[in-house]
């Protein structure tokens, strides 16, 4: 059971980078947008807003909407589960939805605290996670893209805090070692 499930998320997430060009796409538009302001934030003397990182999770948001929302046809679905753990069966399949809605998520704990000083704070990148997720589970709801569920909000708001962890333990390496590659003194 664990190798078909294990196939199946491997596959699935494979299938999502077909969604990797539209991102792209949007991603250039927005360096492009940054770029403009950023000129204008720099003669007002204001901080500057990171293209890279815009880039990155501007990408991953236009991958995450295409695979939630845009793919799928208006009016396929429209059910709602508040069950707690309601969607989870003894199938290898039920196991990857489990699996693939945490990982969905990771992304966003990781990158938004690259973005906004706030979220470098576990509760307020959660939160955003969990927002993030309740608006996406209403989008699909109220269009008929998909299910409401109860599960998909835990498995989500679960991903975000394992991604915000990876965040918060890449971010903590990063701040011991110098770029020359040496240890840094406490």
């Amino acid at each position: 059971m664990l190798t078909d499930t294990l196939t199946l998320v491997i596959k699935d997430v494979l299938n999502a980078f077909r969604y990797f060009p539209q991102g792209l796409l949007i991603g250039l538009l927005v360096a492009i947008f940054l770029l403009f302001l950023n000129a204008r934030r720099k003669k007002a003397q204001k901080n500057r807003i990171p293209i890279l990182k815009s880039i990155l999770y501007t990408i991953y948001v236009i991958v995450v909407l295409y695979l939630t929302l845009f793919s799928r046809e208006a009016g396929s679905r429209d059910a709602v589960n508040l069950t707690v753990f309601g969607t989870i069966s003894a199938t290898p399949r039920a196991y990857s939805y489990v699996i693939e809605n945490i990982l969905l998520f990771v992304p966003w704990g990781l990158l938004l605290p690259l973005l906004l000083r706030r979220c470098r704070n576990l509760f307020w990148c959660t939160l955003t996670g969990l927002a993030a997720s309740l608006f996406i589970e209403t989008a699909q709801l109220l269009t008929h893209r998909g299910f409401f569920q109860l599960d998909d909000l835990i498995t989500n708001t679960l991903g975000t805090c394992v991604g915000w962890f990876l965040y918060f333990i890449i971010s903590a390496i990063c701040r011991h070692i110098r770029p020359s590659g040496k240890q840094r003194h406490p």
